[in-house]
Formats: structure tokens, sequence, C-alpha cells
């Protein structure tokens, strides 16, 4: 059966209309997956911060033990363990007091006695050589300067953590030997203080003293020691419980 060309057009145009949009899928905008977080919790620091203007810094813990104007006391023992012909040793007190967490002020004295080591026998005896110019040392008295550098902890077998703290002293003295001979002097150190209360530690020193000094005969002579100080701290009066 033929068909005239407008009965055509008609048919398509009744099919264009009835046939079924489909629109074009669009991209779902999702958002990106966000990294794993280890524990499968992720983590909440909205509750850190600070009242200073660094909000992003945390005050962990406070100084265990506060020194800002508190006294130092200190008893122990003193050797010189450089010295060659003599083993010489003593009792060591310290006195100090602290302007603030970093610096303070300090009086100390050493008492020493000295007893001949057997190698001087030996260069007598066997070498036929005079030690007779060799002097030890009876006291040595001073004050410095101390300042405070680092802070830290130790653990002690896992089981208690105890703060310490190291130093620097500088200062000048007064030198004593076995003939009652005094001479001024000039000492630099280093040492640690290990925290077993708030009020009371152990304290450790290096000091090493330069001064001048004459010997049996006379002679002046330029020398130098190392002290080495162990000694046991109590802290006055007791701090504020913060």
């Amino acid at each position: 059966m033929d068909l005239n060309y407008k009965e055509i057009d008609k048919i398509e145009q009744v099919l264009e209309t009835n046939f079924p949009q489909v629109e074009a899928p669009t991209e779902s905008k999702q958002p990106s997956p966000r990294p794993p977080v280890r524990g499968g919790q992720k983590a909440d620091f909205s509750d850190v911060g600070s009242s200073t203007l660094y909000s992003d810094l945390a005050v962990i813990q406070k100084n265990y033990m506060p020194k800002s104007g508190r006294f130092q006391l200190t008893a122990g023992l003193v050797t010189v363990p450089t010295d060659v012909f003599y083993l010489t040793g003593g009792l060591s007190l310290r006195a100090l007091y602290h302007f603030n967490e970093a610096w303070g002020a300090e009086l100390f004295y050493n008492y020493l006695s000295s007893s001949a080591r057997p190698e001087i026998d030996n260069i007598s005896n066997n070498n036929n050589v005079s030690v007779q110019n060799l002097v030890s040392l009876k006291s040595f008295m001073g004050a410095n300067v101390y300042y405070n550098f680092m802070y830290g902890k130790v653990s002690m077998s896992d089981t208690k953590v105890l703060p310490f703290e190291l130093y620097n002293t500088i200062g000048g003295g007064n030198m004593t030997n076995s003939q009652n001979y005094s001479s001024s002097s000039v000492q630099v150190g280093m040492g640690g203080l290990l925290s077993l209360t708030r009020s009371t530690a152990l304290r450790l020193d290096l000091t090493w003293a330069f001064y001048s000094t004459k010997n049996i005969v006379g002679q002046d002579s330029n020398e130098n020691s190392t002290f080495l100080n162990l000694g046991y701290s109590w802290f006055f009066p007791e701090p504020d419980y913060r």
C-alpha cells in the first residue's frame, strides 16, 4: 500500500513526540574517602592546647622539682681523680640559692686529705729521683654561678621515672696546699641533679680548677686539678603543690 509524503511526516512526528526522553547520567559528587586512621578511630586533638598565645603548644607536665626562690644544701664526698702522686679525698659542703629555674649562686668548701701513692716511693728508691717539690692540697673553697641548661627524665627498671637536670658552673676561689700556702683560683664545671623527691636529690659535680701555688722549696708552679663531688641535697622551703 502506497503512502504519500504528508502521511509519512505525520507518523514520524507522532513517534518523536511519544518516544521516551533519556537523560544523560550525571557524575555523582561524593566526598573522597579519608585515609584510614590507625586503630580504627579518628584522633581528636580539640582539647589539646594552652593558655598562651601559641595555641599549637601544650604543657604536658609541670616541673617536678621547682627551684625558684629555694635554698639547696649539699653534703658529700670529694676526690681528685687526676692526681698522679697523691690519693686525695675529703668532705664537701655546698650552699646554693636558686633565683629562678635556670640561674643560681652558690658557696662551697672542700676539706681535703692526701696520702702519697706507692709510685712516689718507687721513683725515690729505684730511680734516685727527688720528689720533695711535690705538694698536695689541703682545702678548696669559693663561689660559683649556677646555670641549668637541660631537664630530662630517666626510668629505673621500668618501675619509676626520676627527673634530672644538667647544669654548668663558673666562679673563683681559694686553694690551700699542705704547706698552708693559699692562692686564688678560677674554676669551671658541670654536673647533674637527680631528683628523689620534691625536696631531696643526688648531685654529681665535675670541677676543673686553675691556680698558682708554691712547692716545698718555695718555687712558683702553675697547676690545675680536677675535683669529683658526689653529694646528697636538701631543698627548702617546701614548694607549692600545684
